[in-house]
C-alpha cells in the first residue's frame, strides 16, 4: 500500500481511494442521476462548479498541488462533476441545447482522456527544457504552480488547447478508425 495523510493503506483501499477511482465514481453518480432523471438543484450546482473551477484555476496552483491526490479530485473533479450534471440535466430538460462544437468534444472525450496526461508531461518537460533560453517573466508562464495568476491561466489555457487539439487528432487517427473496425468484425 501507500500513505495517505498518515494512513497507510492496503492494495483494495489504495484502489478504492484512487484518483482514478474517485473520478470514475463521481462520474457514475453523475450518470446514474441523470439516467433516472433525478434534478436536483440544477443552477445552483452549475454555477457553483464553475465558481469553484474559476477560483482553484485562477488561484496559486502550488499550495494545490502539494496537497494529496484525492485533495485534487475534491478540488477538480466535484467541480466539474457539479458542472457536467448541470449542463447535462438541463439539456435532457430540454432547457438548453448542445452546439455542435461540444458534441464534437463529446465524440473526443475518450481520446482526451487518454492523452490529456501525456500533453501536461510534454508541456512540463518542455518548459524545464526551455526555461534557461527564456526570458525571466516567461519561465513561470511555461510551469503550473507558480505564484503569479496570470502565469496560472496562461498554463492552463495552453494546456486545454494542446490537449484538444491532442484528442481530436487520436480520435480521427486512432479512435475512429480502430471503433469502425471493431464494428465491421460484430
Amino acid at each position: 500500500g501507500y500513505y495517505m495523510g498518515f494512513v497507510k493503506l492496503g492494495s483494495v483501499a489504495s484502489v478504492l481511494f484512487s484518483p482514478f477511482s474517485l473520478q470514475f465514481i463521481l462520474g457514475a453518480a453523475v450518470a446514474l442521476l441523470l439516467v433516472k432523471r433525478i434534478y436536483i438543484a440544477l443552477k445552483i450546482s452549475l454555477t457553483l462548479g464553475i465558481v469553484i473551477l474559476c477560483a482553484v484555476i485562477a488561484m496559486n496552483m502550488s499550495s494545490i498541488t502539494a496537497l494529496s491526490t484525492v485533495s485534487r479530485v475534491i478540488f477538480y473533479g466535484l467541480p466539474f462533476a457539479a458542472i457536467i450534471y448541470g449542463l447535462s440535466a438541463l439539456e435532457q430538460q430540454g432547457r438548453i441545447g448542445v452546439p455542435r462544437a461540444l458534441i464534437v468534444l463529446g465524440d473526443w472525450s475518450y481520446s482526451l482522456y487518454l492523452s490529456h496526461y501525456i500533453v501536461l508531461i510534454i508541456m512540463r518537460r518542455l518548459g524545464r527544457e526551455a526555461a534557461p533560453y527564456l526570458p525571466e517573466g516567461l519561465v513561470s508562464t511555461f510551469s503550473i504552480g507558480t505564484a503569479g495568476v496570470i502565469d496560472n491561466i496562461a498554463y492552463s489555457a495552453a494546456a486545454l488547447v494542446l490537449a484538444l487539439i491532442a484528442a481530436g487528432v487520436s480520435f480521427y487517427i486512432i479512435e475512429r478508425p480502430l471503433l469502425r473496425l471493431a464494428r465491421r468484425g460484430k
